[in-house]
C-alpha cells in the first residue's frame, strides 16, 4: 500500500511540476483538473502538505479489507489472546462467483450467458445441506441488470441467448413482446368490445380518453392512439360526425376480433 502511495504521489508531483512550468492558460486549466482527478489529490491539504491523517485512514481502511480477503488472513490477525473465533464454512445454492459478475473487462454475451446461468440455478429446487439464498440472488440481478432480468423471463432463456451480444437489441425485443402480450390482453379487449360498438362514432380526443381509461383500468403500457384503435377495428375515414355536424372524428365500421367469442 505504501509504494502504491508513492506511485501516486510521483504522479502528483509530476503533473504539477507541469503545472508550474507552463504559462499557458489553456495548459494550465487542463493541469489543474488532471491534480484534481489524480488519486493523491485527496491526500493533498489546502496548503498543499500532505495530509498525514488521510494516509493513516487509508492504510488502515486497506488493512482492514486485506482482513477479509481469505480465511487465513482473518484467522491471523484475530487468532490471538484476546479473539478465540470459530470458523465454520458454509455453502450456498448460488456462491458468490456466480453472481457478482464484473461490469468491466467482459462482453456482454459472455455477462447475458453469467446472468443466464445464475437464473437457471436459482429455479432450481436446492439440497438439503444447501443454504436458500436464491430470492436475495435474483433480487440483487434485478437491481444490477434489469434488462437482462426482465428479458430472461418475458423473451425466455433460448431467444434471449440469440441476441445476447447486444444490449440494444435485448432491450427492443423485450419491449416488443411486453408490448405484443399488452395488446392482447383478453380483459382489454373485452373492454374495448364494449365500449366500440359497431357504428359507434366519436371524436379523436373522445377515443383517447375512452382508450386510456382502458389501458388504466389493465395497468397496461401502451399509448392510445388512433393507430392502437386501428389494430382492432376497421374505422371509417376521418369525417364529420353525424351526432356533431360541427366536429370531425371516426366510426367504427367492425371489430377485427370475434365480438361472439368475446362475449361466450
Amino acid at each position: 500500500m505504501l509504494k502504491f502511495l508513492d506511485g501516486c504521489e510521483q504522479s502528483y508531483n509530476d503533473i504539477k511540476l507541469l503545472r508550474q512550468s507552463t504559462n499557458d492558460e489553456g495548459a494550465i486549466q487542463t493541469l489543474d483538473e488532471a491534480l484534481n482527478l489524480v488519486t493523491y489529490s485527496k491526500f493533498i491539504n489546502e496548503d498543499g502538505s500532505k495530509n498525514h491523517f488521510m494516509v493513516d485512514h487509508f492504510l488502515y481502511d486497506q488493512s482492514v479489507r486485506m482482513i477479509f480477503q481469505s480465511v487465513e488472513n482473518f484467522k491471523n490477525a484475530y487468532n490471538n489472546n484476546y479473539f478465540k473465533p470459530n470458523i465454520n464454512s458454509e455453502f450456498y445454492q448460488i456462491p458468490d462467483a456466480d453472481y457478482k459478475v464484473a461490469r468491466n473487462g467482459i462482453t456482454m454475451k459472455d455477462l447475458v450467458i453469467s446472468i443466464v446461468n445464475t437464473i437457471r440455478k436459482a429455479k432450481e429446487s436446492p439440497a438439503s445441506y444447501l443454504i436458500d439464498n436464491r430470492d436475495i440472488i435474483l433480487k440483487e440481478i434485478q437491481k444490477c441488470y434489469p434488462d437482462i432480468y426482465d428479458a430472461y423471463f418475458i423473451l425466455g432463456e433460448e431467444e434471449l441467448l440469440k441476441i445476447a451480444y447486444s444490449s440494444k437489441k435485448i432491450i427492443a425485443a423485450t419491449n416488443a413482446k411486453r408490448i405484443k402480450e399488452n395488446k392482447s390482453n383478453f380483459s382489454f379487449i373485452y373492454d374495448l368490445d364494449e365500449m366500440f360498438p359497431d357504428d359507434f362514432e366519436a371524436t379523436t380526443d373522445i377515443y383517447k380518453s375512452m382508450l386510456e381509461t382502458g389501458i388504466n383500468k389493465n395497468d397496461l403500457n401502451l399509448r392510445p392512439t388512433i393507430k392502437l384503435l386501428q389494430e382492432y377495428f376497421d374505422l371509417g375515414p376521418r369525417t364529420t360526425l353525424k351526432s356533431s355536424p360541427d366536429k370531425k372524428g371516426y366510426k367504427v365500421i367492425r371489430a377485427k376480433f370475434n365480438r361472439k367469442k368475446i362475449r361466450q
